[in-house]
């Protein structure tokens, strides 16, 4: 707003305040031409209203309007002219881009692009479309850069912005197509363009006297000047962005001025100087600019400081930081750069495989997205690491790609040139200050003339002053005592607000300090659950296969044991890690199209076998009466439908003893606007809980009492979980118990219409079979763990001793075999050192031949199965399997994936 605080001051003369109003009325003005423009829209069709309009609410920042009435008028129907066609196109585009819509944004961008630059084909003095042709290039550029990674088309867009800018009277346009092109022809190595390009936008910064443009266009020349290694004048130009960003109390041009100042440092040693520089930065970022992106690049500076100091704990620690962030911010270069940093503490650590690993992963990024800097110094990492291990072979291939990626971008030549450019722009500084020079020199010869005129007029005045004087002289008595007045009242104001300032530090460290411990926590439970999966899972599976052999009645009762123990460990397992992704909101609910009927008899019959071993009476109830008749199909989520139901279900058998009773009813309480309210109740006679816990039941870690954990065991987070579950999906649960009575658990889940009547219909036509029907079946099994590998091979040949599994231990020892034998399908470990699951599935979709390339493959992995499918099918593989699994799960995907190849 304009309106600001003005204090009543006799000094303030008439013109400012008329001068005030005017501004107040402009601004009011340019608030009502919308409305205005609405009104008369309602009498007229008139396009040009419209796009008026739409300009309004763009320029407003109102995007979503802008947006909604650019639709409106590109799905009507109406007979456009070119010109209004562009103009329709170019603030769609802009609109879609500032609302995150980025493919649309750029198809209307390129759509407006090509009709300006028809219209205007030979005439370059339309300095209004000019601005525009800029813009939509340079909006161009940045979704090319930043969201599809494409360095060298973003390239080409800076270009023709800066182009289409000469042409207009705007600097700043000029200015920001400068910055841009200047930083791109830095990351793919046009050293010497970029400097010729950022001293020009530099030069014209000054020129304007833009303080802003100055600090940015001098930030640009220093990050130029580093990466050619040239660190005196990278600093110099480092120091004047940090100078003229302080003048203007730029909080985010001096953060990123202290980064770079303390990467210069770094290079030259003086480790506290940098961190110093870090320090202050990292202060500024928290407290203040909160980008993601920049805090991660302190925390990789930080590491690479501690490596370099050889404490390799403290710059892994913030090597993973600056991952962790880069990747929820999905920004590649940041990933590549971290994952490359990783990899050299291992080098340093001789974990040779670990680095390669990484280091393998950054390089994969870093040639995808064409970061040629990143690739230079992952070269050297390379070499460092074969080095190390011996291999003078290997390290001397990739010493030579690192030298040729080098000379190409910094060569004798390029530092002449660069050399030459610089000096040129010192001098035409120099001559520039020469002309400043002599104006000023007129002026002061100007200055003399007119002071020999005023002499005169100043004796004459003299004595009107000494009157003026005693006036001034008894006027200044009478401020000077308001003014000690608001000092004091200003001191008490002082105080009063670094009181609060206090304060405020104190809780902003407080809230600090509890989100790093919800993070700890976090990480705790998802690591310690993950590691415990595993050798749970072989416990389970080799208990199972014991199962299956000839035993004694005691030997049979100690091994039903064992698998029982191990299946009771993993669903607290589960929990734990369903609580923790809660905890973080990274659970997910799908909305897809299920068989509601099929879902609950398959539980059913799954809990049905539960009940009969505790000699449980279990019944199931479902509503078929008209008119809320339960449906057969609806859209949700079955994964978490059934999870809840399990965990209820299992509750209530689990305390209720033996000859007890458990209910399930299903009922369809309403359909409103294509959605079902289906509503579920869970009955048991079991021990109930007592009124005063009611309340808490659905808190974490919470069970009815002591005594209760003691006999029945548990974490006290499944009713939590199952609570946090309904919420998600926008559903209630209430209880209703009674002590040694039993308990009703009632929830209510909205679940859509499903237009579906048949799900996997193809399925139902292929014929059943069992692994018994393969005799000739070739299985490749690729797994790192030997014990795991024993197990699945042992349940594979232990239901049919026919088929043929061959061993891998690693991915790339997986494609050495299958470039020499064919297989009917490969069962996939994803988590591998050398090639992981996913690489290598990548590697056999794109690198292999067919048939090769089309063998079914299955993942293994220890996580939940709802998360990684969606992953696992993008990245090339057929279904995936979690661990542990049952045998019967295993042979039932194996034969559906062949059955579905042939």
């Amino acid at each position: 707003m304009l309106i600001t605080n003005i204090q009543s001051n006799s000094r303030i003369k008439i013109k400012h305040v008329f001068a005030f109003f005017f501004l107040l009325i402009l601004n009011l003005n340019s608030y009502c031409n919308t409305d205005s423009l609405k009104v008369i829209l309602k009498n007229t069709n008139n396009i040009n209203l419209y796009l008026e309009l739409i300009e309004e609410y763009y320029g407003q920042n109102n995007i979503s309007e802008c947006v909604h009435y650019s639709d409106s008028l590109i799905n009507s129907k109406t007979n456009f002219t070119p010109y209004q066609k562009s103009e329709l196109y170019y603030y769609y585009g802009l609109g879609n881009h500032k609302l995150a819509n980025e493919d649309t944004a750029i198809e209307y961008l390129q759509k407006s692009i090509a009709i300006k630059e028809n219209i205007y084909k030979n005439d370059t003095t339309d300095i209004t479309n000019n601005e525009k042709l800029s813009i939509a290039y340079y909006i161009l550029g940045i979704i090319t850069e930043k969201y599809k990674q494409s360095f060298y088309n973003s390239l080409i867009y800076y270009k023709k912005a800066l182009k289409f800018a000469e042409h207009t009277n705007n600097n700043r346009i000029k200015l920001i197509a400068y910055n841009a092109l200047g930083y791109i022809q830095v990351d793919i190595g046009e050293i010497s363009k970029a400097i010729k390009t950022l001293l020009k936008g530099l030069a014209l910064a000054e020129k304007s006297k833009d303080t802003l443009s100055i600090a940015k266009m001098s930030l640009a020349v220093g990050y130029t000047y580093y990466f050619n290694e040239d660190l005196e004048n990278a600093l110099k130009y480092y120091k004047n962005a940090l100078y003229f960003a302080k003048k203007i109390k730029a909080k985010a041009g001096v953060s990123i001025s202290l980064i770079n100042i303390g990467n210069i440092y770094q290079d030259k040693k003086e480790y506290n100087e940098a961190l110093n520089n870090y320090k202050k930065a990292l202060t500024i970022q928290e407290n203040f600019i909160k980008d993601k992106a920049t805090i991660a690049s302190i925390y990789n500076n930080y590491g690479n400081i501690y490596t370099e100091k050889k404490q390799y704990e403290q710059s892994l620690k913030y090597f993973n930081k600056a991952l962790e962030l880069a990747r929820e911010i999905k920004n590649n270069t940041q990933i590549a750069l971290a994952l490359s940093d990783i990899g050299s503490v291992h080098i340093h650590l001789k974990n040779y495989n670990k680095a390669l690993k990484y280091i393998s992963k950054a390089l994969k990024i870093a040639v995808s997205d064409g970061q040629v800097q990143m690739q230079k110094k992952i070269y050297k990492d390379f070499y460092k690491l074969y080095s190390n291990k011996g291999d003078d072979k290997q390290a001397l291939a990739y010493f030579k790609k690192f030298t040729e990626l080098k000379d190409s971008m910094i060569s004798i030549e390029s530092k002449e040139k660069i050399s030459e450019i610089e000096t040129k722009y010192q001098l035409e500084k120099k001559e520039q200050l020469i002309a400043l020079q002599k104006k000023v020199i007129e002026q002061k010869e100007l200055i003399i003339k007119r002071k020999k005129h005023e002499r005169i007029i100043f004796i004459g005045s003299y004595a009107l002053l000494v009157i003026a004087l005693a006036v001034i002289i008894f006027s200044l008595v009478q401020i000077k005592r308001h003014r000690n007045a608001i000092l004091v009242k200003n001191e008490v104001l002082k105080q009063q607000k670094e009181e609060l300032s206090a304060q405020s530090e104190k809780l902003d460290y407080t809230n600090k300090e509890l989100r790093r411990n919800s993070k700890l926590k976090e990480l705790f439970f998802a690591n310690t659950s993950h590691e415990i999966r595993t050798p749970v899972s072989i416990i389970s599976g080799f208990a199972e296969l014991v199962l299956k052999t000839k035993l004694t009645g005691k030997q049979k009762e100690y091994i039903t044991n064992i698998k029982n123990s191990s299946k009771n460990l993993l669903v607290i397992i589960n929990d734990i890690l369903d609580f923790s992704k809660i905890e973080a909101k990274k659970m997910k609910v799908e909305n897809i199209d299920f068989d509601l009927e099929k879902l609950i008899n398959s539980f059913f019959n799954n809990m049905l076998i539960k009940a009969k071993e505790k000699n449980l009476e279990l019944k199931l109830n479902k509503d078929v009466n008209l008119p809320h008749f339960l449906p057969h199909f609806v859209k949700g989520d079955p994964v978490r439908l059934n999870q809840i139901l399990t965990n209820l279900v299992a509750n209530a058998i689990k305390f209720t003893n033996e000859r007890g009773k458990i209910a399930i009813n299903i009922e369809n309480q309403a359909r409103k606007e294509n959605v079902y309210f289906l509503k579920f109740s869970i009955s048991d006679t079991g021990i109930g809980i007592p009124e005063n816990k009611l309340n808490n039941i659905f808190e974490n870690y919470t069970q009815a009492d002591i005594e209760t954990t003691r006999k029945y065991g548990g974490t006290g987070l499944g009713l939590s979980i199952v609570k946090k579950l309904i919420d998600l999906q926008n559903g209630t649960i209430s209880v209703v118990s009674e002590v040694n009575k039993g308990s009703t658990f009632t929830f209510t889940i909205p679940f859509g219409f499903s237009s579906v009547t048949e799900i996997n219909a193809t399925d139902k036509l292929l014929k059943v079979k069992h692994l018994n029907d393969f005799d000739k079946l070739s299985i490749l099994l690729v797994d790192d763990n030997p014990v795991n590998r024993a197990l699945t091979i042992d349940t594979i040949t232990m239901e049919n001793n026919k088929i043929s599994v061959d061993e891998a231990d690693n991915g790339k020892i997986a494609i050495e075999k299958l470039q020499k034998k064919a297989y009917d399908i490969i069962l996939m470990d994803l988590l591998m050192p050398v090639m992981d699951g996913y690489e290598t599935t990548q590697f056999i979709r794109n690198k292999l031949k067919v048939p090769v390339s089309q063998i079914p493959i299955l993942g293994f992995t220890a996580n939940s199965i709802h998360e990684e499918l969606e992953t696992c099918v993008e990245k090339g593989l057929n279904d995936c399997i979690s661990k542990p699994f049952q045998p019967e799960e295993l042979f039932n995907k194996i034969i559906s994936l062949i059955q579905h190849k042939n």
